[in-house]
């Protein structure tokens, strides 16, 4: 086996467990809230019908309705026809490299423990990485010669043993489902038109290297959910969502190059380039605070909406950590320094919560998505939400 690398991020990555996400518990609480999932619903097209949409639907059962929206929320993955019915382009590449994907189920105690995080694995043979699922099955994903088919149980196994950990790759005894695919890495042009939206594989797509696709879809959903949630519920102009392609847009773009690197990297074959990439590897992972800034990026925990500078220990638009002051649904938040009588319970205004927190030394405002919206604000939680509109992103009042 040639020169290997193994990285293994300290955060976990979410995009490659698409059995993770606690769907169950999910549709419960929408379904307290009074909503449901249509499954296995068709979108047919749509037509601007101002001052939003009405959409063609087709039902399991092949009927048609007609369904007006005031907003169309295109969430349908990388060949999204709402996105192609908006007229919305796609531009990028394909690469010409292709991956194969298999999830596998692995013989019970033969697992490394470099397999029990997502892992990869710089192998002069050829790209691997690896991602524990749900129910002790495992996601590997290699990189494979033009023509290749989705991999046999043993084709995984050879492909686990010579790229994998140096100890031996583990037993594969059943493969769940296998496929091959090329990566696109492409961004759409614009993530709004009019009252519709794109979120997910319908805004970007790219590699899979550092397996943040699906938290970067579930960060579109919250930042659009609650500017959507403002501006239905009357307090703030429409205008505030034309501030989602700002605040999105950037963070897709820097993804797929971001991803597309790691990628680079990650299929490079001639053995001296190899050689030279793993002796990099080795030394950066050597440096002093390099895993912190890594599990940092991977995990998206230092995406920032701010438009300038930090200027000290806060700066609008940064994200708050829920350890210093906890989300509170799609409230706005108020975080006040510690009274000298603290109130046993945090207390709600309308859309503003207000907490006290200990240790903090000046009045935060904390927008519906955990991002802050203004500091040194006043203590009066009545004069805050008097004023809350000012506070909104891009200027969304003016």
């Amino acid at each position: 086996m040639g020169p290997t690398t193994t990285w293994t991020p300290r955060s976990r990555c979410c995009c490659w467990s698409p059995n993770r996400p606690p769907r169950k518990h999910l549709n419960r609480r929408l379904t307290e809230l009074g909503g449901m999932v249509h499954r296995r619903h068709k979108l047919i097209t749509f037509s601007p019908d101002f001052p939003g949409v009405t959409a063609a639907v087709a039902a399991p059962d092949g009927s048609v309705r007609a369904v007006y929206a005031r907003y169309l929320v295109g969430a349908d993955g990388v060949h999204s026809r709402v996105r192609s019915t908006a007229g919305i382009d796609f531009p990028g590449t394909a690469r010409e490299q292709l991956f194969a994907l298999a999830d596998v189920r692995l013989e019970s105690g033969s697992a490394s423990a470099l397999l029990e995080d997502t892992t990869f694995f710089f192998s002069s043979e050829g790209m691997l990485l690896t991602s524990p699922l749900a129910e002790g099955q495992h996601r590997v994903v290699v990189s494979v010669p033009p023509g290749s088919k989705a991999p046999t149980a043993e084709e995984a196994e050879t492909l686990l043993a010579t790229r994998g950990p140096r100890q031996g790759g583990p037993k594969v005894v059943e493969v769940i489902t296998a496929s091959t695919y090329h990566v696109q890495e492409r961004v759409a042009e614009r993530l709004s038109d009019g009252p519709v939206f794109l979120l997910g594989d319908a805004a970007h797509t790219h590699s899979p290297g550092g397996g943040q696709g699906m938290n970067t879809g579930i960060q579109d959903a919250g930042n659009l959910a609650w500017k959507l949630h403002t501006v239905l519920t009357g307090l703030a102009p429409e205008g505030l969502l034309e501030t989602y392609h700002g605040e999105r847009h950037p963070v897709a773009s820097g993804l797929v190059a971001f991803t597309s690197q790691i990628t680079s990297l990650a299929t490079i074959r001639d053995p001296e380039l190899c050689q030279r990439r793993n002796d990099i590897v080795a030394a950066a992972a050597k440096a002093p605070g390099i895993t912190d800034w890594l599990a940092r990026r991977l995990s998206q925990l230092d995406i920032s909406c701010a438009t300038e500078p930090a200027d000290g220990t806060y700066h609008v638009g940064q994200r708050l950590s829920p350890t210093l002051v906890p989300a509170a649904g799609l409230d706005w938040t108020l975080a006040l320094p510690n009274p000298s009588t603290k109130p046993t319970e945090s207390s709600r205004i309308g859309p503003l919560s207000f907490q006290f927190v200990d240790g903090l030394e000046t009045p935060l405002l904390i927008r519906p998505d955990g991002y802050l919206a203004a500091h040194g604000v006043s203590t009066d939680p009545h004069a805050v939400l008097a004023n809350l509109a000012s506070y909104l992103p891009g200027g969304a009042t003016r």
